[in-house]
């Protein structure tokens, strides 16, 4: 099996592209609710899991190791991108 760093960092190239996509469905479910930025990162994130467990088949701690990565990555590229994609709003956070 390839190197753990492999498959998070495949993962993560996968899905940055969609990103902008998820960001902006999070923005519309959540627009009526003030103070939401948490609420739609974990909307975000979440739909990443899903995506992320579908890029693999890896199972167990091992899985646990590469989302931990995953997630990190995911979680920072979101709070480095929401104030260009949401200049006037929280957006994400």
């Amino acid at each position: 099996m390839a190197a753990a760093w492999v498959i998070w960092l495949g993962i993560v190239i996968q899905i940055l592209p969609k990103i902008k996509d998820l960001m902006k469905e999070a923005e519309k479910l959540f627009d009526d609710i003030p103070d939401s930025g948490e609420q739609k990162k974990q909307y975000v994130m979440a739909m990443v899991k899903i995506i992320a467990e579908a890029l693999t088949n890896v199972t167990g701690p091992e899985w646990d190791v590469i989302w931990l990565k995953v997630d990190k990555a995911i979680s920072a590229f979101i709070d480095i991108f929401c104030p260009f994609l949401f200049p006037n709003d929280e957006g994400v956070e």
